[in-house]
């Protein structure tokens, strides 16, 4: 079965391009500086001998005079290193000694399968495998993503029916706290029927707030279901004052308006405290 090189392998020219202006192009031939092994191209025992040849030559050109082992033009054989190029530096030697040995370790690895692939493939191997992990990452924030929302949109539901459950409780008992305080009579007291309206009525309170009267200090808000912590249960003893607090606690008017005096506002407040 042919066995093909994995990946390009590139020429020692592609690393130090400025060796192309070497003054005798002989010398670029001899050295192989141009090879290049292309990724698919069938493994060739050739290339490992040239790359371990041309790496062994210029080490032996590495001195300041080449040594007379090689077969080269004459020339090359009296003429400083410096002198013929400066481009070839130790550099370069490192790289062609590397060159050969990528090349020598790609075969070995194909030779000795069992060894396992070489380690080019392995690196795109673990690169594909972490791409695809990433892929899946990406897929599970999505789906958490989703799932966020889906619970947001779950727990405002929640909250929602909640708030109509606690209302619809609010509204009940009112039924029987308002039939009750309707068939009392005085001196018994009024039972403070529990809010049922969200929020604070302070608003409300300052489009009826009597002249020269500001709203008390805020206090919190409080919950539907809940009763003033202090209740006068005597409508008839009530002040502005405790009529706007009234106001404010159940975020309701009573039907009061802006211009009603305090006797008008107290009859009010007593009809909502004791009319179904």
């Amino acid at each position: 079965m042919e066995q093909n090189y994995p990946s390009n392998i590139q020429s020692i020219l592609d690393k130090h391009p400025a060796l192309a202006v070497v003054p005798m192009p002989v010398l670029g031939d001899i050295l192989n500086l141009n090879a290049r092994v292309d990724a698919g191209q069938p493994l060739d025992r050739q290339n490992v001998k040239m790359a371990e040849q041309t790496a062994k030559l210029l080490e032996n050109l590495g001195g300041k005079y080449c040594r007379p082992c090689v077969r080269l033009p004459p020339l090359t054989l009296i003429t400083p290193l410096s002198a013929r190029h400066d481009g070839l530096t130790e550099e370069v030697i490192e790289t062609a000694r590397n060159r050969a040995i990528v090349i020598r370790n790609t075969h070995a690895g194909v030779e000795f399968n069992n060894l396992g692939p070489p380690a080019i493939l392995l690196l795109q191997q673990i690169q594909q495998q972490i791409t695809a992990m990433d892929a899946k990452l990406t897929a599970t924030n999505a789906t958490v993503a989703a799932m966020d929302a889906t619970l947001t949109a779950t727990n405002a539901t929640v909250a929602a029916t909640n708030a109509a459950v606690a209302t619809t409780n609010a509204a009940v008992a009112n039924f029987r706290i308002i039939s009750r305080n309707a068939r009392i009579l005085a001196p018994t007291l009024y039972t403070p029927p529990q809010k049922s309206i969200p929020g604070d009525g302070r608003d409300l309170a300052q489009a009826v707030l009597p002249a020269g009267m500001q709203l008390p200090p805020q206090d919190g808000v409080a919950a539907v279901g809940e009763v003033p912590a202090v209740f006068n249960g005597n409508p008839s003893s009530y002040t502005h004052w405790e009529l706007i607090h009234m106001i404010i606690f159940y975020n309701e008017l009573f039907h009061i308006v802006a211009g009603d005096d305090v006797a008008t506002r107290r009859n009010k407040f007593r009809e909502w405290l004791s009319v179904l």
